[in-house]
């Protein structure tokens, strides 16, 4: 029931009338009757689409296809132009979502200063993701960084680590460090 609003449903009572009654049974009434919808029942609101995971296969496949993108835009090759920053955008992507070689490939570009500012912290700290996910070139790269102590201390026991690591997956500069090592 509205305040000030005469519907049919309005219990009204004038003089010469034994009980209330209904506005909508008072004859002299019917003119003044305000039909009222009912108010509209709440809609659902809809259904906000859910992202549908994706399977490991398919984030392995997305993270490929990033790292190949990164490596068209260093490379310059397959009608891209040589942009070391679109490089370094995709390898991230890959990276970020765990890609070993990617993470490879963007230490490398903190290495070099490619594309992004030079830090050889920032490098071993991609080439340590991809190292413990047993990436063999990313292994090589850790060596290299313990043994010329860039990025970390100079570490010859970290080196030689990290050199076998690579040198057992068959990663021949890998071997031939370790073997000047020894």
């Amino acid at each position: 029931v509205q305040k000030d609003v005469l519907t049919g449903q309005t219990y009204v009572w004038k003089q010469g009338m034994a009980n209330w009654e209904f506005a909508e049974n008072v004859k002299e009434l019917h003119k003044f009757i305000t039909e009222i919808k009912p108010e509209p029942s709440p809609q659902p609101e809809p259904k906000k689409k859910e992202k549908k995971k994706k399977s490991a296969a398919e984030l392995l496949k997305e993270a490929k296809k990033f790292n190949e993108l990164g490596e068209d835009y260093y490379y310059g090759r397959n009608g891209k132009p040589k942009d070391f920053k679109k490089a370094v955008t995709n390898y991230r992507k890959a990276a970020e979502q765990g890609y070993a070689e990617a993470q490879t490939n963007l230490g490398y570009m903190y290495e070099t200063g490619q594309g992004v500012e030079q830090s050889y912290t920032e490098a071993v700290k991609w080439y340590r993701k991809a190292a413990e996910q047993g990436y063999a070139k990313a292994q090589y790269n850790l060596g290299l960084r313990y043994a010329k102590g860039r990025g970390v201390a100079q570490d010859d026991a970290q080196a030689v680590y990290w050199y076998t690591k690579a040198a057992e997956q068959g990663y021949a500069e890998a071997q031939n460090n370790l073997g000047v090592c020894y």
